[in-house]
């Protein structure tokens, strides 16, 4: 391009011809180019929705998965302070959060912290070859610990992720507005069924209670 504009005598009819061909076609380019980044951006945004459907889909179906196999009940290794783990059957009740295995349970709203790993004292004292931590994970209450390890890595994912929105649901279920509700009857029937609250006191540790009215 320069060595062509350097042979036109600066001033002339060509020069100034070749000085407009040149504003053509650089303004030329420079669209072409804003047009190539635009559908750059465009086919981005494209795969980003591609991908936010994919990870919403895959949500919904843990969520649908979970509350399934949560009912009915999963079998996990649970490591105690004393003596050998044991296999046990761990199922929740969707719709009051009771977590319950053999004839021991708590509800998740008293739950204070879910943790993936081996992070409690139980977990302590259990090596890497009897437990891989990437299976492993632990609910925790003001009480005691449960102490659980999964088969698998999505396994033990699925009820750490589970466990955590269920817990938030039924939370947010329990701080209900009496001004939202429907009529005076929907509050009757809500006080005679009662509510599982946690009832602290000075003496001794919180516990879960039935409130009715």
């Amino acid at each position: 391009m320069e060595q062509l504009e350097n042979a036109f005598e600066p001033g002339s009819i060509c020069h100034q011809e070749y000085l407009a061909i040149k504003n053509i076609y650089e303004s030329w380019q420079l669209d072409n180019r804003l047009f190539t980044i635009s559908e750059e951006s465009a086919d981005d945004i494209k795969m980003e929705e591609i991908l936010t459907k994919q990870e919403q889909a895959r949500v919904q179906k843990a969520k649908k998965d979970f509350f399934v196999i949560a009912s009915l009940g999963q079998n996990f290794i649970k490591h105690g302070r004393a003596g050998k783990p044991h296999l046990k059957t761990v199922r929740v009740d969707t719709k009051t959060g009771k977590l319950w295995w053999d004839d021991q349970s708590f509800y998740l709203q008293d739950v204070t912290e879910i943790k993936r790993g081996k992070h409690t004292k139980v977990f302590d004292g259990v090596s890497v070859h009897r437990a891989d931590p990437r299976v492993c994970f632990s609910i925790v209450t003001p009480l005691r610990t449960l102490d659980l390890q999964a088969s698998s890595f999505n396994e033990r994912e699925m009820w750490v992720e589970g466990l955590t929105r269920l817990q938030m649901k039924l939370l947010d279920d329990t701080h209900f507005d009496h001004k939202n509700l429907d009529s005076q009857d929907q509050f009757l029937t809500i006080c005679q069924q009662g509510r599982n609250l946690t009832k602290w006191s000075s003496k001794a540790l919180p516990s879960t209670k039935l409130i009715m009215v």
